[in-house]
């Protein structure tokens, strides 16, 4: 698109009709016209730093994250979490989950990495997909406004709600986005809740399931 100047032509195109300037009107806005375009230029070398900035954050965050699935592996699922929460709160559990799900979510890039090591790695690696959900965590969290009338709802208790939520989190932890605990540490939690609903729903149904 051709610039114009606002000294150069009184007379600017416009889509609906001929916008004419008085010389009293160029003399006003031709200093802020210079000024605008001074912050435009600044606004353009600030916004390329800054990609350049996001896309070397964005391969460190994945870098970090290939060291933190390694650590999780080492320490143990049931043990991650604690051990985080201990032994680095600087980094909380969020932040590191989502360096993690940069290195879940781009199994490309992994082998790569594996092959050839991180200077190999670049920006255009990731998908889409993936930089958008990474970046979320720098978007302030939009004020939920309270309206007139608005009152809280405490729904009754469902014994499909223990159900769906089970579902989820098995299928989280099948897709690698959620911890599995230790046999043992499950097998403590889990014998209560299994005793009741061998009650609830009888025993020979129970032993039907895993004849």
């Amino acid at each position: 698109m051709q610039s114009i100047a606002i000294g150069e032509l009184k007379e600017v195109p416009n889509s609906m009709n001929t916008l004419t300037l008085t010389e009293q009107t160029v003399d006003v806005v031709k200093p802020l016209f210079a000024q605008a375009r001074e912050i435009y230029e600044n606004v353009l070398a600030t916004e390329k730093l800054f990609r350049r900035t996001s896309e070397t954050l964005q391969v460190l965050a994945f870098h970090l994250g290939t060291v933190l699935v390694e650590m999780k592996a080492k320490i143990g699922h049931g043990k991650w979490l604690f051990w985080l929460e201990g032994s680095w709160p600087q980094l909380g559990e969020r932040n590191a989950q989502r360096c993690m799900k940069l290195v879940y979510d781009n199994p490309e890039a992994v082998r790569k990495f594996e092959s050839k090591g991180i200077k190999a790695i670049n920006f255009s690696d990731f998908t889409a997909e993936s930089i958008r959900k990474f970046g979320f965590g720098y978007v302030p969290v939009k004020e939920k406004l309270q309206l007139e009338g608005d009152e809280g709802v405490n729904p009754h208790p469902h014994y499909l709600t223990f159900i769906n939520q089970y579902s989820k989190w098995r299928r989280q932890t099948k897709i690698g986005h959620a911890e599995l605990p230790e046999l043992d540490l499950m097998r403590r939690d889990f014998e209560p809740v299994v005793r009741d609903m061998i009650d609830l729903l009888g025993r020979d149904w129970f032993i039907t399931l895993v004849a």
